[in-house]
């Protein structure tokens, strides 16, 4: 996500050449004003075009990309103020995990904002900091699952089919969409005067 992220600023294309890549990343870093002597090598690293004289060690290497990252986004926070939001923190690769421990660090004396969200069994190393609130998001009533239903199908469903998605779901909103996409893609289901109409039996 990182990656695809620095991309997107960058204006890097699936097929831009490495020196084209190298190019935009540092009209990129000089248009923001940001330091480009200590950012420009370690994040064309990243997106894979740094010239080869730039070979590091690799945990040196790792380490000035994480420190690099994380100054990219507190200098972009002073420019103006910034929201960063990354899902499922449980699935994320140990490095990512560390450049956002150096920008959690940064909090307090940065206008930056993450929302972050993971598992409940997964355990965060910066819990219990002073500048970390954890709110748990509890599992959907039934009918708030019906509403989703609806929005997801973009029409009224048989009440007996979206009390079979609620059950399965059992007040998980991505399984929820989840099932009634895939019901509205099979042959179930068929769209008569504005309402879903189930088409025999479950």
């Amino acid at each position: 996500p990182v990656l695809d992220h620095l991309r997107r600023e960058c204006d890097i294309k699936p097929d831009s050449s490495p020196e084209e890549s190298f190019a935009r990343l540092e009209g990129y870093l000089e248009h923001l004003e940001l330091p480009r002597d200590e950012m420009l090598l370690p994040l064309a690293s990243l997106l894979g075009c740094a010239p080869p004289e730039a070979d590091l060690d690799p945990a040196l290497r790792r380490r000035r990309i994480q420190e690099a990252l994380a100054t990219l986004w507190s200098e972009r926070a002073e420019l103006a103020p910034l929201i960063l939001v990354m899902e499922d923190l449980q699935w994320l690769d140990p490095s990512t995990l560390e450049v956002l421990g150096l920008l959690i660090e940064q909090v307090p004396v940065v206008p930056i904002l993450l929302i972050l969200s993971h598992r409940l069994y997964y355990e965060v190393p910066w819990q219990g900091r002073d500048h970390v609130q954890t709110l748990r998001l509890e599992r959907l009533p039934d009918e708030s699952v019906a509403k989703l239903v609806t929005s997801v199908a973009g029409a009224p469903l048989p009440a007996e089919v979206v009390a079979l998605i609620a059950e399965k779901a059992d007040g998980v909103a991505l399984y929820a969409q989840e099932l009634t996409r895939t019901l509205l893609e099979s042959e179930q289901m068929e769209l008569l005067a504005g309402r879903y109409e189930l088409r025999g039996s479950l």
